[in-house]
């Protein structure tokens, strides 16, 4: 397992090995392509469709999308992305009975014609850290809504036909991506000292990924700051310096020494924040926003800041992440980094946008 075999595309698709076979339909509108490579989106309602894939210099592939998209409904979703970063303990198997997702004649939103799918059936197994994942769906939808004129039952001539997609994620690409922690591996032996190097959007290396098991890293002053975000149970992120980091055989960052203080910023899902944030910068304060520090490892022993104020934008560079508290005499003011790399690998939502960032910045 290596992190340069990590099979993710410059969008933060995951590039599997796979197929997604279905008979042709009544009206031969859903050719199968017969491909052996498929794309997943890693959307709340994942995608599958079948694509062409090379992996370019920068270590991350460019996709080419073939034919049908498979539309997966979000309950099975969460359970394959959950496996894909906790693993499978024994077969999981899931069904769901009544009509939702659909398969797309292609992933226009606006030509394709759709066929609404039911009687879904999920199995994922996990073999030496790989996630093998089998899952189908009846082509017969149980209503069509009449307002949409591409929605039909395509398949009304073939009794019992149905959609299945196939395909494995390895473990260099689980751990690549959800963070995933392989027991069994023992490809993280030895290692060098890591050293942050400044990003460019426009000249990656997916080598360069600051990324390991349950650990991702952003840059503060030429320095490694692990950055753990909350969600929307727990509100919380914070951000905790880390020296002698190092890159390991296996091409993933270690944890290295914790340096304190650590921040802690409660009252922001800054999660769901990074999931919208666009072009425009964000920027959070006022009483809902709490932070405090921590200048040593004893649970509840630290320093509450006061007049807190972040600002979130997506630059050339990655993710910027400006902040200010006050604590104490003290004002901290900080700038912690989050190249592109890791925004592709963990954060799919803004690598749609990482384009559209560097065509704006390309007169400056």
């Amino acid at each position: 397992m290596h992190l340069k075999s990590a099979a993710v595309d410059l969008e933060g698709n995951l590039v599997a090995q796979g197929t997604m076979s279905h008979p042709v339909d009544d009206a031969e509108e859903f050719p199968p392509s017969g491909m052996d490579q498929l794309k997943i989106g890693r959307d709340a309602c994942m995608t599958v469709i079948q694509c062409t894939a090379e992996r370019e210099d920068s270590g991350f592939f460019r996709t080419n999308e073939v034919g049908p998209l498979l539309r997966v409904p979000e309950a099975l979703s969460v359970i394959i992305m959950r496996a894909l970063h906790r693993g499978a303990k024994g077969a999981m198997i899931a069904t769901i009975g009544h009509q939702e997702g659909e398969l797309a004649s292609s992933s226009s939103r606006i030509a394709a014609l759709s066929q609404p799918l039911s009687d879904w059936r999920l199995r994922i197994e996990e073999t030496g850290g790989d996630v093998n994942v089998a899952i189908s769906a009846a082509l017969h939808a149980e209503h069509l809504r009449g307002w949409r004129s591409s929605e039909r039952n395509f398949w009304a001539g073939q009794p019992g036909a149905r959609v299945e997609a196939r395909f494995s994620i390895d473990a260099a690409t689980r751990t690549a991506c959800f963070g995933a922690y392989i027991p069994d591996d023992r490809s993280d032996e030895g290692g060098v000292p890591a050293h942050p190097l400044a990003s460019k959007g426009s000249l990656l290396n997916i080598e360069n990924a600051p990324v390991g098991p349950l650990r991702e890293f952003g840059i503060r002053n030429g320095r490694w700051v692990m950055f753990s975000l909350g969600s929307l149970d727990s509100p919380m992120s914070s951000f905790t310096e880390h020296r002698d980091v190092q890159r390991l055989s296996n091409g993933f960052l270690s944890l290295g020494d914790y340096v304190w203080p650590r921040l802690w910023i409660r009252g922001a899902d800054l999660g769901s924040i990074v999931r919208s944030l666009d072009a425009a910068p964000i920027r959070l304060s006022g009483n809902g926003i709490a932070a405090s520090l921590s200048n040593d490892g004893r649970e509840g022993w630290s320093e509450r800041g006061y007049d807190v104020a972040i600002e979130l934008r997506l630059s050339a560079a990655g993710l910027v992440l400006d902040y200010h508290l006050t604590v104490g005499s003290r004002r901290v003011k900080e700038q912690v980094i989050l190249p592109w790399e890791l925004l592709i690998l963990r954060y799919p939502a803004l690598a749609r946008k990482r384009q559209a960032i560097l065509d704006g910045c390309a007169g400056e």
